[in-house]
């Protein structure tokens, strides 16, 4: 189990309920739900917003999915999905962004759908 924000792209985990903020590592190769593909930060400063907030992360992600899938389309169809800082985990100084991905229609995987390098 680790805390999301020690999640690397890469890592297979079975999806936490919303008010957690731990997953379970899975090994890839075994059944999961998901699979962290990225992750990064927003900028510092006043919290901008829930729109503002959700447009940063929506264009983010899809900005590095697309550089991902487009050469290597993943082996399987998924759906994309984040984790984002809300207004009270920004107070705290929260600004990470999770990018990943599940089976369509929330199916389970049994493999990794990020590319090797």
């Amino acid at each position: 189990i680790r805390t999301l924000d020690e999640m690397r792209p890469g890592d297979c985990f079975d999806r936490p309920p919303d008010d957690s903020d731990t997953a379970k590592l899975i090994a890839c190769n075994t059944r999961h739900n998901a699979q962290l593909t990225h992750r990064f930060e927003l900028p510092d400063g006043a919290f901008p917003g829930e729109s503002v907030v959700k447009d940063r992360v929506d264009s983010g992600c899809d900005a590095r999915w697309a550089k991902m899938f487009d050469r290597d389309p993943p082996p399987v169809r998924i759906e994309e999905w984040y984790y984002y800082p809300t207004q009270e985990t920004w107070r705290t100084g929260d600004r990470l962004v999770l990018c990943y991905v599940t089976g369509a229609k929330e199916r389970d995987l049994n493999r990794s759908v990020v590319p090797r390098k």
